[in-house]
């Protein structure tokens, strides 16, 4: 499954209806404003990933919870982290070209001393022997 990208609203949301025991919870339980849960659980809705409940004549939800496809999300993705961005996959692939940059330079430091120490042994023995 693929991530998505949240709201912190929406991720709230989401946290406190996969903490609940049937995944479903009255809007106060939120602590969000009438207006934001609204919006929240409409864009949840759009998503698949929350259903609202008991609509209102004014458009407005007392309830939501969390559909199938919400709670199989939660689970794939439980700390609810969005994918990254194009400039974030960017940098992680330049960072990863640095690291392996450093770590032959740091290979080659390595074979250059063990082939002087070693280099130097023979010198050595072959000296006192």
């Amino acid at each position: 499954m693929d991530k998505m990208f949240l709201t912190e609203t929406e991720k709230r949301i989401i946290r406190v209806l996969a903490e609940s025991d049937n995944h479903e919870t009255g809007r106060d339980t939120f602590c969000i404003e009438k207006q934001d849960f609204n919006k929240t659980v409409e864009t949840l809705q759009l998503k698949g990933l929350v259903q609202g409940l008991c609509e209102t004549n004014e458009s407005e939800y007392l309830a939501c919870r969390l559909t199938s496809t919400g709670i199989t999300y939660h689970l794939f993705n439980p700390r609810l982290r969005n994918p990254k961005t194009e400039e974030e996959i960017k940098a992680d692939k330049a960072k990863a070209k640095r690291r392996e940059l450093k770590l032959k330079a740091i290979n080659w430091t390595v074979v250059v001393i063990s082939a002087v120490i070693s280099g130097s042994l023979g010198f050595l023995i072959g000296e006192f022997l």
